[in-house]
């Protein structure tokens, strides 16, 4: 059941307003993990990043209660959302930031944005 409702926010997400942020790849059913790029601005591109991180979301069989796992495919990404090759901001990792009702499209915006911020300034609120 939440294979079907994970593979529709994937076809909900694929509206053009957000291609410019991300692209998703390829949904794995079997192993419940979407595959997706996430675009870096031109001011990330001009301090020397690659133009995409490739990053691979699990979800797990307690999504959308608990938030999936997010890992970057690249190693040494600068950002103080990231330890290691894991995507963790606190709103993920503390029992109220955390939002059962945050769509995949949401999700990824979200990805985009924190990726972005490489000195921890933003502060994120899930509605």
């Amino acid at each position: 059941m939440a294979t079907l409702s994970i593979k529709g926010q994937i076809e909900k997400a694929l509206v053009p307003v957000y291609n410019e942020y991300f692209t998703i790849l390829e949904f794995d059913q079997q192993h419940m993990c979407v595959y997706a790029l996430i675009h870096l601005n031109q001011d990330m591109q001009d301090q020397g990043y690659q133009p995409m991180i490739d990053i691979t979301i699990r979800f797990t069989t307690s999504y959308p209660f608990k938030p999936p796992m997010v890992y970057l495919n690249q190693d040494n990404f600068p950002s103080p959302y990231v330890v290691g090759r894991t995507f963790c901001p606190d709103i993920w990792t503390n029992d109220d930031g955390w939002c059962p009702s945050l769509e995949l499209a949401q999700l990824l915006l979200t990805i985009y944005v924190a990726l972005h911020d490489t000195k921890g300034k933003k502060k994120f609120i899930m509605a």
